[in-house]
């Protein structure tokens, strides 16, 4: 039992030896230097990412066409021209707003400290701005239309300003019309 033990212990002494050595081994890849060369690594513009990624593409295709399986290119369905219509249609459907303070409900309820979808309906004449959680209607203000636009820069806005001390003003703008809302903060 003794050897054994001397013998582990020559062996890791031994061992510890060989790795203090510095051969000029794997440690010497990184920093500037590529891992698989000695060349120093260059950034990519996107026409050559992109002309790669074709390219790859291409290679997959005619592999496809003699092999058995038949699973799409990984990514086709995450392009980011895909992500940014979705976006878009998310930003100029449903904007949202963030109520810094509560805010008193027509009904004299309160409406909480949070993020709000707010959709802004013109029905028979009358606008309405209804605040949603999820697909839940929490509340439903009135509002009043306005051909003042409030901020130029934006086409799709939607922000909430103090009115005066009692009062907050939650101003709307679309490319169909603009609206604003006077709604009474709650001291609570």
């Amino acid at each position: 039992m003794k050897k054994i033990f001397s013998l582990l212990f020559i062996l890791g002494i031994l061992s510890c030896a060989v790795m203090a050595e510095d051969d000029g081994g794997i440690w010497d890849n990184y920093g500037d230097t590529n891992f698989y060369g000695n060349q120093k690594q260059t950034a990519v513009s996107d026409e050559e990412f992109d002309k790669t990624v074709e390219k790859v593409k291409d290679n997959k295709k005619w592999f496809n066409i003699f092999s058995r399986d038949k699973r799409p290119f990984k990514g086709d369905n995450l392009q980011q021209s895909n992500e940014t219509e979705i976006l878009k249609g998310i930003e100029t459907e449903t904007p949202v707003l963030t109520i810094p303070y509560p805010l008193k409900t027509p009904d004299g309820g309160i409406l909480p400290v949070g993020h709000y979808q707010v959709y802004v309906e013109k029905e028979n004449g009358k606008l309405t701005m209804k605040f949603y959680q999820a697909h839940y209607m929490i509340v439903e203000f009135p509002a009043h239309e306005t051909d003042e636009d409030m901020f130029d820069e934006y086409i799709n806005y939607l922000t909430i300003d103090d009115f005066d001390e009692t009062h907050a003003k939650i101003n709307f703008g679309s490319i169909d019309f603009n609206a604003y809302a006077i709604v009474e903060r709650s001291s609570i």
